[in-house]
């Protein structure tokens, strides 16, 4: 039997996680894991929060639970599972059209493309964050979709 204990201390720079590993036989064995904070725009956020509590069988299913990549600037990258032989079997990001001003959710996946706008700023300053986080779940939604009529 293995019993895991965690403590967490936080410095300045970063979250330092503690886990001792204690097993049957009475040795203990200390881990350290260091996490540092990293910038996710709010939009990224409520679509990895849409994803993680609204659709995790997917995304199990997908395989997408250890493809993401969080970036300096705010935005993702999940990447799909290499399969075949082939490293690159798509992608699903966020990005930021600075000239529009509109945030985006695209997918790459067995040769098509789709885009789902989430906000433009020209049209939706006037929004609230409950219409804001719709918008969102609703390009995740739609994003799901054409990825399940293209793979079917």
């Amino acid at each position: 039997m293995t019993l895991y204990l965690q403590l967490m201390k936080i410095t300045r720079d970063a979250k330092t996680t503690y886990r001792y590993l204690s097993s049957s036989s009475g040795v203990n064995k200390k881990i350290v894991s260091r996490f540092f904070p990293v910038y996710t725009h709010h939009l990224s956020k409520a679509v990895l929060m849409h994803l993680q509590n609204e659709r995790s069988e997917w995304v199990l299913r997908q395989g997408l639970q250890t493809g993401l990549k969080l970036n300096p600037d705010g935005t993702f990258v999940l990447q799909f599972p290499p399969s075949n032989g082939r490293s690159d079997t798509g992608r699903i990001w966020t990005s930021y059209d600075c000239s529009r001003k509109q945030h985006w959710l695209t997918v790459y996946k067995n040769g098509s493309l789709g885009r789902f706008l989430m906000k433009d700023s020209h049209q939706s300053s006037s929004m609230s964050e409950s219409e804001m986080n719709n918008q969102v779940k609703q390009s995740v939604e739609k994003l799901i979709e054409k990825l399940d009529t293209t793979q079917n």
